[in-house]
């Protein structure tokens, strides 16, 4: 019963880390389809689509915008960092006093307000005991997690939302689709690595273009760095989940998880 108590309180934890974690992706995701592919890549994309050019030059422009885009970015982590820890740690400070306090006569109490408690008998000391172990466990289990999660979000999303939005991601399938379309008609007996560079370096009418950067297909490519950076973020931070988690549970004093899981052995017991 005492496992099943503490697995609970473990998962519910953990499922309060995760909401925390889709939220913080879900905004990174909106900030760099926003700010990068909308501000930058789509009117190279569309000026590329009414002029034609030579996809090797199309290329190095997004890289080079890409790079300029990384202190933006870094920017807005820094700030996400600091948002994402403290509405994590609000929603764990409540979580815990929830479930921890309100099976403890005199310490769901101490949680309440200094008028009420006082009414109540409860002194402003034993309310700021209660409440002050939980935020400090709390806010000491966060902070370490997210500080050594790979060397901390900023370093590690930064890494990970950049290699996103390279070649490989799905600006790269969008150039990729335009240099397929390029070489359809080509001779594929030069050797395909040979014909790949060699056509990077045609300029490709504008006509031909526009077949490959129509306007759904750049909708499609927008949509796709949303959720291309939005899941990276989310793989890159699950697994802080189990991590916040033991550290919360180790720092919280020993008194209120055993208290707390002796009183629902308690209730069950009666029943």
């Amino acid at each position: 019963m005492r496992k099943s108590s503490l697995d609970r309180i473990r998962e519910d934890i953990a499922m309060a880390i995760r909401i925390e974690i889709s939220k913080l992706a879900e905004s990174l995701g909106v900030f760099v389809r926003d700010c990068f592919f909308d501000r930058h890549v789509l009117p190279t994309l569309i000026t590329f689509r009414n002029a034609g050019g030579r996809i090797s030059e199309l290329e190095s422009e997004i890289q080079r915008q890409r790079d300029s885009f990384r202190s933006e970015l870094l920017q807005y982590l820094s700030v996400a960092q600091a948002d994402f820890q403290r509405e994590l740690q609000e929603r764990l400070r409540r979580l815990l006093g929830r479930q921890l306090l309100s099976t403890q006569p005199s310490v769901n109490e101490a949680s309440l307000s200094k008028s009420e408690a006082f009414g109540m008998g409860v002194t402003d000391s034993v309310a700021r005991n209660f409440t002050d172990a939980i935020g400090l466990a709390v806010t000491a289990a966060v902070s370490t997690a997210v500080g050594t999660i790979s060397g901390g979000i900023g370093n590690t999303l930064g890494i990970a939302i950049l290699s996103s939005l390279g070649f490989s991601g799905p600006i790269g399938l969008l150039l990729g689709a335009l240099l397929g379309l390029a070489a359809s008609g080509a001779a594929y007996w030069l050797g395909r690595d040979h014909l790949k560079e060699t056509i990077k370096k045609w300029r490709i009418p504008a006509a031909l273009v526009k077949i490959a950067l129509r306007d759904s297909r750049l909708q499609e490519t927008r949509n796709a760095v949303y959720h291309s950076v939005k899941d990276k973020v989310q793989k890159e931070l699950e697994p802080a989940a189990p991590q916040i988690t033991n550290e919360l549970l180790a720092r919280l004093p020993n008194n209120l998880v055993t208290g707390h899981i002796s009183s629902v052995e308690g209730e069950r017991a009666k029943r």
